[in-house]
């Protein structure tokens, strides 16, 4: 090839180059990738969702579900723009991974106020879910809270991994509860009028305040008294039950792409291993109706932290947590055959008291 025909090539290709990237492509050409308004960072506006009923899933059927059936990826993930990111939506917003957050910004993450407000905190229920003791109050401003309490034999461990795990998983964009850390003075406690709890055979009792005190009777106290607890400011809309890991709500017309096949929920599986989050089970997750700009949606929240980091919730973690499932399949045929001399790596680890 002559010298001016190499002149002439690298001429044309630097000015192909340069040009934007819609520009490059012929009209009418089907492999055409960015368009004017790429990248989206935010999803369409979404449908204005009629009411839906409460959807509750089924703790049994969602281990079940979840420990035999392998639901698997079945291809790419379907909810990215053009630069295979994940535009804001009721599951996600982009936040530390597309702009800097000051410390201040990071460690008030979700809140918008500051906690339960002064004066009387009225008890009205206590739910009969999770395995940590727990109630719910109102303060006088209206708000209502899920009380939180440390275990005796692990004073500040969960509701330090509470916090700390909240704040994290906003900054990276997760719709998440406001969670507050405070000493609690019994004394401002007050029952709710119709306050009913569900006891273990199912039945609704009124609570009385010899309930209150028998809730309260374990729990860590510092030297006034006053017991630590993480309250969990209930999030705005009505709840209407959880969200899968797979498929999607049928009620729902904004919930289009399955959910094996969404990327945020793609990326929690490697944001729970960092934290050795072992319990970000569907039955951990919300779902809200809201009314947002005059549109009613449902935007799904991930929640309860409180095995993360070390905790288990009610003490500290498990060695087994976070290293192997609860069925793992492999490690139990090679324990048959070998009559159980062959153990998991992490079963002869020394951990301190």
């Amino acid at each position: 090839m002559s010298s001016k025909r190499v002149i002439l090539c690298s001429f044309f290709l630097t000015a192909s180059i340069g040009l934007p990237a819609g520009a490059q492509q012929v009209q009418g050409d089907s492999s055409r990738r960015f368009y004017p308004d790429d990248p989206l960072w935010v999803d369409p506006e979404p449908v204005d969702v009629p009411p839906v009923k409460e959807w509750d899933l089924s703790k049994s059927y969602d281990f079940l579900e979840n420990t035999f059936k392998d639901r698997g990826t079945d291809g790419p993930a379907l909810n990215v723009n053009s630069l295979g990111e994940v535009p804001d939506s009721s599951w996600f917003t982009n936040r530390i991974g597309i702009r800097d957050m000051s410390i201040d910004e990071i460690l008030r993450g979700p809140d918008t106020v500051d906690g339960p407000a002064p004066g009387p905190l009225h008890v009205t229920g206590r739910p009969w879910t999770g395995i940590t003791p727990k109630f719910t109050v109102r303060d006088s401003r209206g708000d209502t809270y899920l009380l939180k309490l440390d275990p005796e034999v692990a004073p500040e461990l969960p509701s330090s991994v509470e916090i700390i795990s909240t704040k994290i998983f906003h900054a990276i964009g997760y719709w998440v509860p406001e969670d507050y850390l405070m000493e609690l003075d019994p004394q401002r406690l007050q029952i709710g009028e119709g306050a009913v709890f569900q006891t273990e055979t199912g039945h609704e009792e009124p609570i009385e305040p010899s309930d209150v005190q028998h809730w309260l009777k374990y729990a860590p106290r510092s030297a006034d008294g006053r017991i630590r607890v993480v309250a969990s400011r209930y999030v705005p809309g009505k709840v209407v039950g959880e969200y899968r890991y797979y498929g999607t709500r049928p009620d729902d017309p904004n919930d289009i792409f399955p959910h094996e096949r969404r990327r945020e929920l793609r990326g929690l599986r490697v944001f729970c291993a960092w934290l050795n989050h072992d319990d970000a089970r569907s039955l951990n997750s919300l779902d809200t109706y809201v009314r947002v700009d005059g549109k009613h949606s449902i935007r799904h929240y991930f929640q309860d932290f409180g095995s993360t980091m070390g905790s288990g919730s009610t003490s500290a973690q498990q060695p087994r947590g976070g290293y192997e499932y609860l069925l793992e399949g492999g490690q139990i045929l090679k324990g048959m055959a070998t009559f159980g001399l062959a153990t998991p790596g992490w079963s002869n680890v020394k951990y301190p008291p």
